[in-house]
């Protein structure tokens, strides 16, 4: 018998098949991050209010301007009718109103000239002075220019307008003829001249040309010119070398100075000023040699002039020479220069001014000549140590009675009524006790205090006596002892 066998369909047994193993279940769907792609397409970036925005900008702005000056449209109807005009009339016209009324509103507009214009402000001004306006005119004028340079040094000058600054200032300066102009006009020639050199724009060899025919002239007023721009002019003028060294023309100006120095008050007032600048200059071009000259003769006249503030200004001047000494110009002169402050600041009528900056000077010849000083100090001699106590005593008795004083829980109370020439006379005093010959210094001090400061009818005397014996007897207390035997 033969068997038959019958397969399932292919359907059949794929349907089989499926029944009995069944399916695993669909993966779960990633979770959702919270942070979304910002580039894919179907974000759309937040809507911007423009208008706000500029409000905001211009809010911002407006907080942080300047309010003493003017901005803006505000400015823009001054600046269309003034600077941006064709003519110069209109800006003598604004000058002259000013010079007569000085009317605040206007000193305002010039002042915003100035911050935000200085470029086309200066130039205007420039040409201005070049056509020689009125006397009152010209008088303004370069006041606006000392006003608007130092803007230009703290902001963005143009060179291009720095060139044309140049022949309008050296012109209006050769053809000035009222000496009352002769000094802002150099002061506005050396800061332009202070830009050349430190913009490396070329330098300015005609104003040193100038310089030097001053100094050759017979007119005394070239001669003043001269020794003006020579003292505002910056120390930078030693990168002509061939011009100072090569030519003679470093020789010609010593040789005018020294014998101006001995001219009338005027004119040796000016060459004081100079010599200070031609020694800076000297220490640039390494021609030191002409310091010993000058320098004395500097401290035989400083002085001279009765006046205090031409002497404030004198000794400030050489307090200036003192600091920017490399060790090259006061070598050697360091107890002539000290005793030319003690000088200053023993006169009876000296006033607390003069006395500070005398001994100002004094700290700072200390502080760049210390070996020297502590010599000069240290071989005092007697009547000597006596002139110095008796200046640093006076100073310390420069105090005034505060209520702070009364006040012991205030913390400001042991600094409170001490002016300036109370701490200048306290340096000078711990420069005799620190540094001076304590077999001089303690029983002269002890004797001055005894017989002339502690019993005085003025307390402010008294005062000082007191501190005085406290300082030395924290300094050199052996050597008090063993005086005041104890």
């Amino acid at each position: 018998m033969k068997l038959k066998f019958t397969f399932p369909s292919k359907n059949r047994l794929r349907t089989s098949t499926s029944a009995s193993v069944s399916s695993p279940p669909p993966p779960p769907p990633p979770p959702e991050s919270s942070l979304r792609n910002p580039f894919e397409p179907d974000i759309n970036p937040p809507s911007r209010n423009y208008l706000e925005e500029i409000v905001n900008k211009r809010r911002r702005i407006e907080e942080n301007q300047d309010e003493s000056l003017l901005h803006g449209f505000e400015l823009q109807q001054h600046v269309v009718t003034i600077l941006q005009s064709n003519d110069l009339s209109s800006l003598q016209e604004v000058i002259d109103e000013y010079a007569n009324s000085k009317d605040e509103s206007l000193f305002i507009i010039f002042k915003s000239f100035a911050h935000h214009y200085p470029n086309a402000f200066a130039l205007k001004l420039a040409k201005l002075l070049e056509f020689q306006p009125p006397i009152q005119t010209r008088i303004e004028t370069v006041n606006h220019l000392l006003q608007v340079l130092p803007e230009g040094i703290n902001g963005p000058f143009n060179s291009i307008i720095l060139l044309e600054l140049k022949n309008p200032l050296l012109h209006s300066l050769k053809v000035e003829s009222e000496e009352i102009l002769f000094l802002s006009l150099c002061e506005a020639i050396g800061l332009l001249a202070d830009r050349f050199y430190r913009c490396s724009l070329g330098g300015w060899v005609e104003i040193l040309e100038y310089v030097i025919a001053c100094f050759s002239s017979e007119a005394q007023l070239e001669n003043k010119k001269g020794l003006l721009l020579l003292t505002v002019l910056p120390v930078d003028v030693a990168n002509e070398r061939a011009f100072w060294l090569n030519q003679g023309n470093f020789d010609v100006v010593f040789g005018s100075i020294l014998n101006w120095t001995y001219a009338d008050k005027e004119l040796k007032g000016l060459a004081y000023n100079a010599s200070i600048s031609l020694m800076l200059l000297s220490q640039e071009l390494k021609r030191t040699d002409v310091c010993d000259f000058l320098l004395l003769n500097l401290l035989s006249i400083i002085d001279e002039h009765g006046e205090e503030e031409v002497l404030v200004d004198r000794v400030k001047r050489l307090g200036d020479l003192v600091m920017l000494d490399e060790g090259n110009i006061l070598v050697g002169a360091h107890r002539e220069v000290f005793w030319c402050m003690i000088r200053v600041a023993e006169v009876e009528a000296a006033s607390e001014e003069e006395m500070c900056e005398a001994i100002v000077v004094t700290k700072e010849l200390d502080t760049v000549y210390v070996d020297a000083m502590e010599s000069v100090i240290g071989n005092l001699s007697l009547e000597e140590v006596k002139r110095v106590f008796a200046v640093a005593m006076n100073m310390l008795s420069c105090v005034v009675d505060d209520p702070l004083w009364y006040d012991v829980d205030d913390k400001n109370c042991t600094e409170a009524g001490f002016s300036d020439a109370f701490y200048r006379g306290q340096f000078l005093f711990n420069c005799l006790s620190l540094d001076g010959d304590k077999n001089v210094f303690v029983p002269t001090a002890i004797g001055m205090i005894t017989t002339k400061y502690a019993s005085n009818v003025d307390w402010r005397l008294r005062n000082a006596a007191m501190l005085a014996i406290a300082s030395i007897a924290e300094k050199n207390l052996n050597e008090m002892v063993r005086i005041i035997g104890i």
